[in-house]
């Protein structure tokens, strides 16, 4: 790989995609604790914050898309990237869905017709692991991507527009929708009686990326790591606070403030994005090299993690004297790590690299120290 092309990749970018992948096995493996626990207890506190920053996980991977497929510096050719982006997500999703069923029935040992049956069945109606939401999420996505762009392109007011909008209409509104009220039923009916269609949807943070993005570039972003600091330190008191005050009101444990649309969350997923890109990182061409590499894992890590995850899980009760912030995180290591060697040895095979992982092409070593 030559050096310029090393130079070429947005370093941040890549270490923001490796946070992110993480983050999102940081919210799986805590939602097992947090599901179980009492409210007012460490355990609760501590799996609540890893909840919570888990789930900007997904939020950091929109930012990132929106980021690059919206940027004026993308070359966006319709049929080249329909052909190419779409369908081999689409087919990655579909094959992905189909080996998580049929690895379910291998697990259960049961083999008769039936089962096999639930295979199709399943698969056809896409439906497997949880995770598999963001998927046709980002499809749907790419669908309109054209348009999209037409509302980016040199038109940065209309971009904030949409994102001003997306604050409101999915945002703020939900966030107040938590809470009791009087007549809370009436406030609920006139804020949801106009239909935000293209708005109330996971397309707000995609479009955000781009414009959070477009506004760092152009320096218009004052202080922005302690700005994005504050943000997310703030986004995760709101979450935590909030949470406990439901818990307390409804007499069991909530987590609804990680929901990814609340200003917990909201405010979270920015400050971080904000943060990771306030300043360039400095590493030498073998440090962007391993940074480079770990990021073009990252898909295979995340279609991938719950199959690792389910097997690492029993290990919590062989743990459990350990504090469970520190649990937590032991498991989130275990659970990456494996993840991405078996990524990285299965993306040796071409036809699953290309289709199923897309860690990208490997490089021939052709060139020799310049002069």
């Amino acid at each position: 790989m030559s050096q310029q092309k090393i130079a070429n990749r947005n370093l941040n970018f890549d270490i923001l995609r490796i946070i992110a992948c993480v983050f999102v096995v940081v919210c799986h493996v805590s939602s097992v604790e947090l599901s179980k626990v009492s409210i007012f207890t460490e355990s609760y506190i501590s799996s609540h914050i890893l909840n919570g920053i888990g789930h900007t996980g997904s939020i950091i991977f929109l930012f990132l898309s929106g980021a690059l497929l919206l940027s004026e510096d993308y070359e966006f050719q319709a049929k080249k990237f329909y052909l190419n982006n779409f369908l081999k997500l689409l087919v990655a999703y579909q094959a992905w869905v189909i080996i998580y069923n049929v690895i379910e029935v291998v697990w259960r040992g049961k083999f008769e017709w039936i089962y096999w049956k639930d295979v199709i069945i399943n698969s056809i109606a896409g439906k497997a692991c949880y995770h598999f939401w963001y998927l046709p999420v980002l499809l749907g996505i790419y669908l309109i991507l054209p348009m999209l762009r037409s509302i980016c392109k040199d038109k940065k007011s209309v971009a904030g527009y949409f994102v001003g909008l997306f604050f409101v209409v999915q945002i703020l509104f939900k966030t107040i929708l938590l809470f009791d009220f009087p007549y809370k039923y009436l406030v609920d009916y006139l804020l949801n009686r106009i239909p935000y269609t293209l708005v109330n949807h996971y397309v707000g943070y995609f479009v955000l990326g781009y414009f959070l993005n477009w506004r760092i570039k152009e320096k218009k972003i004052k202080k922005q790591a302690l700005f994005g600091a504050l943000l997310f330190f703030g986004g995760m008191v709101v979450g935590l606070l909030g949470d406990m005050f439901l818990s307390v009101k409804a007499g069991i444990t909530v987590a609804s403030f990680n929901d990814l649309f609340t200003l917990s969350s909201f405010l979270s997923g920015v400050g971080i994005f904000l943060w990771g890109n306030a300043r360039s990182v400095t590493l030498g061409q073998k440090g962007r090299r391993v940074v480079e590499e770990i990021s073009k894992l990252t898909f295979g890590i995340y279609v991938i993690h719950p199959l690792f995850m389910e097997q690492i899980l029993p290990l919590w009760d062989k743990m459990d004297v350990l504090p469970r912030f520190l649990l937590i995180i032991i498991l989130v290591v275990i659970t990456f790590v494996v993840s991405m060697i078996a990524v990285w040895l299965l993306s040796k095979i071409p036809i699953v690299n290309e289709w199923l992982l897309f860690c990208g092409k490997k490089q021939r070593k052709i060139e020799k120290k310049e002069a």
